[in-house]
């Protein structure tokens, strides 16, 4: 079986997308740094996360994900829900902090919430970067501190200050 893009794998397994969010999940899936800010409820963490991560462990099963935001509560509520969701394989925990994935091939992932900017420190392929690859996910950057590096996803909602 070939490999699908993000969009594909999404699709292939349900999930209606709108445009951007194609767009978004293509160029996560090309390795580009991806960055989205829409208003809340637009899909940025429940599809467009989700959904990257879900093809991320399918593409590379051994891979690696921290995923971060400044709020516990945007991880244990809303990201982790939709990742045991699209991930029925995995060993998924979302009760207390840090959230964690495990994948049947060894992959892993731990959601966590910092403003402290060594936290998101350490990640790293231990075998090498197309067997373990390591995608950060940053939801929700509002209140984070600037220092955290944005290596591939960060989701925002805009201030209200410009609407």
């Amino acid at each position: 079986m070939s490999k699908l893009s993000p969009s594909q794998y999404a699709i292939l397994h349900g999930a209606t997308l709108y445009d951007w969010q194609i767009e978004a999940l293509e160029a996560f899936g090309k390795g580009w740094p991806t960055a989205l800010l829409t208003c809340n409820g637009a899909g940025k963490t429940a599809v467009v996360a989700a959904w990257a991560a879900a093809w991320f462990f399918y593409r590379y099963p051994k891979g690696k994900m921290p995923a971060t935001s400044g709020s516990f509560n945007q991880l244990q509520n809303q990201l982790w829900p939709a990742l045991e969701e699209r991930l029925p394989d995995c060993s998924v925990t979302s009760g207390n902090s840090p959230c964690t994935i495990k994948t049947p091939k060894g992959g892993k992932a731990l959601g966590f919430s910092t403003n402290d900017e060594g936290k998101a420190e350490g990640w790293h392929p231990t075998i090498d970067g197309d067997t373990d690859p390591v995608f950060v996910l940053l939801d929700e950057v509002r209140s984070m501190h600037a220092s955290i590096p944005t290596l591939y996803l960060v989701s925002r909602s805009p201030p209200r200050s410009l609407f």
